[in-house]
């Protein structure tokens, strides 16, 4: 990617994640932190840096507008649908009616597979 004009090396995990926001209006993102570009990732060098930054982790995201985390690509067999509002869920009277689960087993499913992923694992420093 390119930042004021230096080619930055990132993962393909946050390039596909740089790539979904180019979906939003630009006018709505006026600044974006990603602490992946904004704090200093070499070894050793970057050791002293990213403790500071790490220290003011709180402070940055508590003063955010908005904070937009990437979960990565939508897959067919997680609740990405389901943040999208795109898969309808019955009210519990319907659900009763037909003698059916309250949550259907794959909607759980979808909901474990969600919170699976890889930012949900990550350890936070």
């Amino acid at each position: 990617i390119l930042v004021d004009g230096k080619e930055i090396p990132v993962t393909q995990n946050l390039y596909e994640a740089i790539h979904s926001l180019q979906k939003i209006e630009s006018r709505k993102l006026q600044g974006i932190w990603i602490d992946a570009v904004c704090i200093d990732q070499r070894v050793p060098e970057g050791l002293v840096e990213r403790g500071k930054q790490v220290a003011m982790m709180d402070r940055v995201y508590a003063t955010a507008e908005h904070v937009l985390i990437w979960l990565g690509p939508a897959s067919d067999d997680d609740a990405s649908e389901i943040m999208d509002g795109k898969l309808e869920i019955m009210d519990a009277a319907t659900y009763h009616k037909l003698g059916i689960p309250i949550i259907p087993r794959d909607v759980w499913k979808r909901i474990r597979g969600l919170f699976e992923r890889t930012w949900f694992q990550r350890m936070w420093v």
